[in-house]
């Protein structure tokens, strides 16, 4: 099937951090899961998602090269200017236990986006 690539979008920095902790417990590691938030000027981020915030990389690019498709990272790119949290996750066999565990943590939507998945199972989101 190929890998599935899992972003979820949280209010606040605190559901985002609840989020990676809970994917930390399935055990999914720092390279498999990312975290993005923007505080005005200033930029964390972490694991996967490491180094978007210098100049010549933002979210949007940092998302393509994860494989999420261009107009959903666009959208997650828009949340993440408007201060929301950005949560990836390449979850290898629990994907439905990742996407439980990101909407549990209070995601206000959740892409699930798998390359190799035929047209109807890809890109399923809530809210994006």
């Amino acid at each position: 099937m190929g890998r599935t690539i899992l972003v979820g979008v949280f209010d606040t920095l605190v559901l985002g951090q609840s989020a990676v902790g809970a994917l930390v417990e399935l055990g999914l590691g720092a390279r498999q899961i990312g975290l993005a938030v923007r505080r005005g000027e200033l930029t964390q981020t972490s694991g996967a998602l490491e180094g978007v915030d210098t100049p010549e990389h933002d979210l949007t690019g940092g998302l393509i090269a994860l494989g999420v498709p261009v107009a959903h990272a666009r959208a997650f790119g828009g949340d993440f200017e408007r201060c929301r949290t950005i949560v990836t996750a390449e979850p290898d066999d629990r994907v439905e236990d990742a996407v439980i565990a990101l909407q549990r943590g209070g995601a206000v939507s959740v892409l699930t986006w798998s390359p190799h998945a035929s047209p109807a199972a890809r890109g399923s989101a809530g809210g994006v």
